[in-house]
């Protein structure tokens, strides 16, 4: 990602490259007749400020308003996990500042955002300790936790995604969720 980035932001032809696959994305997912919930990217590489740009100019253009910002507060991951320091402050820094950027760029045209959003910095580890802990933090209005939940075959060899997958279906969660009067919803729903 990081000299794929370097790419985007230095390469005029790798610019007019990202313009044609963006909007033919777009283009492409409008029609198949489906509703759009928001955007985001693989490795967050919507948050690129060239791709940004590029996305924002789409997303105004087919009525896209919705677009995930990974804020993720650093203190409330830090609380609950420290292993792997030096990649959270390092992820949590980049993301801070891209994200801040951001919110410049999208004020006051109409985009909405959760006002937090978890999974950055726990990526493929949001496990039911992990998302409980959260769960008893979290203190915005809308908060977006993501993850890659996956059930574990010997094909897929994947055991953080089933914990994934545990940590959504978990009765615990479920009933802390009631407790704390959390309501669950959608990108739609904000």
């Amino acid at each position: 990602p990081f000299i794929t980035g370097l790419r985007y932001y230095f390469l005029e032809a790798a610019k007019e490259e990202l313009q044609k696959e963006i909007f033919a994305q777009f283009d492409k997912f409008f029609s198949s007749g489906l509703k759009i919930s928001h955007i985001d990217g693989h490795l967050h590489m919507h948050m690129h400020p060239t791709v940004f740009s590029i996305l924002i100019e789409a997303a105004t253009k087919y009525g896209v308003k919705h677009i995930r910002l990974p804020r993720e507060p650093l203190i409330h991951t830090l609380k609950l996990r420290r292993r792997n320091l030096f990649n959270k402050l390092l992820w949590w820094t980049v993301f801070h500042l891209l994200s801040k950027s951001a919110v410049s760029r999208i004020e006051g045209r109409g985009f909405i955002t959760p006002k937090t959003v978890y999974g950055l910095l726990e990526s493929g580890a949001m496990t039911e300790d992990f998302v409980l802990g959260l769960l008893q933090q979290i203190s915005s209005v809308t908060t977006e936790l993501y993850c890659h939940p996956e059930l574990y075959t010997p094909e897929t060899e994947n055991r953080l995604g089933e914990e994934e997958m545990m940590a959504l279906l978990s009765s615990k969660v479920k009933k802390l969720l009631q407790e704390r009067n959390i309501h669950l919803g959608t990108y739609a729903d904000l």
